[in-house]
């Protein structure tokens, strides 16, 4: 699998972040940052319904989803986030800032993540 398709694969919350090891992509996940330590080449873009499926897919367990908010949020250089157009893009932003400092996934972001899908 190419680069930007196991990174959109990630964010969509299909295979685990620690897969970006596969493509010599080394990340280091702190308390409130993460560290991409080696491997960045150009961003790979992602959309809402990317980040939106993410969301979902990881909404069952806390600990994985902010790990993974965390990642995608924080991955500068590695993933760009291209919410700006959809009408649920700030919702979606938000929730990954929120969850990503451990605030906990709500109905209301659950919804926007649904409306981003339909």
């Amino acid at each position: 699998m190419e680069r930007d398709a196991v990174v959109r694969a990630i964010v969509r919350g299909e295979r685990p972040w620690t897969d970006l090891r596969s493509l010599g992509i080394e990340v280091e996940v702190g308390l409130s940052s993460i560290r991409i330590l080696e491997g960045l080449t150009p961003p790979v873009h992602v959309d809402a319904k990317d980040v939106a499926a993410g969301l979902l897919a990881h909404s069952h367990d806390s600990d994985s989803l902010r790990d993974w908010a965390r990642v995608v949020h924080g991955s500068i250089g590695l993933i760009e986030l291209d919410l700006e157009d959809h009408p649920e893009g700030d919702n979606l932003l938000d929730a990954l800032w929120r969850i990503s400092f451990g605030e906990p996934f709500t109905t209301r972001m659950r919804a926007s993540a649904t409306r981003a899908l339909a």
